[in-house]
This record gives C-alpha cells, structure tokens and sequence, in this order.
C-alpha cells in the first residue's frame, strides 16, 4: 500500500501543499479507503511512471515522504528508480 500512499503524498506535494501536510494526508488508512484512491494510484503508475511502482514510492520518497516500510525495503525502492529506467529501456 506504501504505492497509494506515494499518490497521495505526490498529489499534495503537486497541489502544493507543504510535506508536513503532504505527509498527513498520507497517513490515513489506505487499506479501508475509497477504491478511487486505489484506482487512481494504479493509473498515476502507468501513465506517470512507466508502470512502475517503486519509481513513484522513490520519488516520493526523495520529495519528504516519511516511509512505513522498513529500512531494506526502503532501500529496495530507492535503489530500484535506477534499475526501472534501465528496464524501461529494453
């Protein structure tokens, strides 16, 4: 779910809200919220990112938002971003 929550987090940040606000709007419970956030994040994937999720979770990451993953996996989508833009490539 840390996917939804990269969409929302991006959505303020884009919509320029603060990352302090960004961030709270991002701590709601994904998992029991409206399908429409969910489908909303799947589409911000495939048309902003090539389909790639950590791509999005990575540059939400660098832009303040603050992770619920735990460290590994933190590290698997920021180092992920460079290994998506080789494979977007092929």
């Amino acid at each position: 779910m840390e996917t939804v929550r990269a969409h929302v987090f991006l959505g303020g940040i884009a919509a320029g809200a603060s990352v302090t606000d960004a961030n709270y709007a991002a701590s709601y419970d994904v998992e029991n919220g409206p399908t429409e956030v969910i489908e909303s994040a799947i589409e911000h994937v495939r048309s902003g990112y090539s389909r790639s999720q950590s791509a999005m979770i990575s540059e939400a990451y660098r832009k303040g938002m603050t992770p619920r993953l735990p460290i590994a996996y933190r590290t698997f989508f920021v180092n992920q971003d460079a290994t998506d833009k080789r494979w977007s490539q092929v």
